[in-house]
């Protein structure tokens, strides 16, 4: 988590991106990158906001937008 909340933006964007990657490309780490990258859907920076989202787009092939509790269903229902 230390470095999705670097103070450093494109250090937080990088990992961001890296753990949807992974959890896109790693079926066994893909649930707890999904948990990973939800319980950074609080974040009150709205530009790494939108870069979990993205990534949480394209790693569940699925948009619930801003609902932190739906995302937060599907990543739970994750493996």
């Amino acid at each position: 988590e230390g470095l999705l909340r670097d103070e450093v933006p494109l250090v937080a964007a990088a990992a961001i991106r890296s753990i949807g990657l992974l959890g896109e490309n790693v079926p066994a780490v893909r649930g707890d990158c999904a948990r990973a990258l939800v319980s950074e859907l609080r974040t009150e920076d709205h530009r790494a906001r939108e870069r979990v989202h993205r990534s949480l787009v394209s790693l569940g092939n699925r948009d619930y937008g801003n609902d932190l509790s739906r995302w937060r269903i599907w990543a739970l229902r994750l493996p």
